[in-house]
């Protein structure tokens, strides 16, 4: 009768230490599913913010060329990036919804992002209108590309 009963507490036992270790491997899954879903919605956050920097790259990229060459073909780029750039921004804003620690990085992104787009819009303006100087004083001026590093240095730190 001994042995029965040690053999059932024995069965119990391992019975009870196999519901704990199927309780932490659960909680271990669960675990593993929150961080990979966190480490999704990381990476969407970063693609959005080099969307809205490799935007503004090209169009200035595309203004430069433009203003330097005074051939309005280098315009192509920038016409086809401008229309989209504030949903871009949009987008941006919408990835961080809800995330109090980013809201101050995301405003200021969003400010950075709208003035150079201001800019690069303001002298494609003028040198269309064959005020190139003018378009080129400004760019000379050094606020965009002030505003590019900072952008740089709050989209990817």
């Amino acid at each position: 009768m001994r042995s029965i009963r040690y053999g059932l507490m024995a069965v119990a036992g391992c019975g009870l230490l196999l519901l704990c270790v199927a309780v932490l491997v659960v909680f271990g899954v669960q675990r593993t599913d929150d961080l990979a879903e966190r480490q999704e919605a990381v990476g969407a956050q970063l693609f959005g913010a080099r969307q809205v920097f490799e935007a503004l790259l090209v169009m200035e990229s595309s203004q430069r060329g433009y203003l330097l060459t005074r051939d309005s073909t280098y315009l192509e780029p920038y016409r086809q990036e401008a229309p989209s750039f504030e949903a871009s921004v949009a987008r941006l804003e919408g990835l961080f919804r809800g995330d109090a620690g980013a809201a101050r990085i995301v405003s200021e992104i969003r400010e950075l992002a709208r003035t150079k787009n201001e800019e690069l819009a303001r002298t494609v303006r003028l040198a269309e209108r064959g005020d190139f100087d003018a378009a080129m004083a400004i760019v000379a001026d050094g606020a965009g590309k002030h505003e590019m590093e900072l952008l740089r240095l709050n989209c990817f730190r």
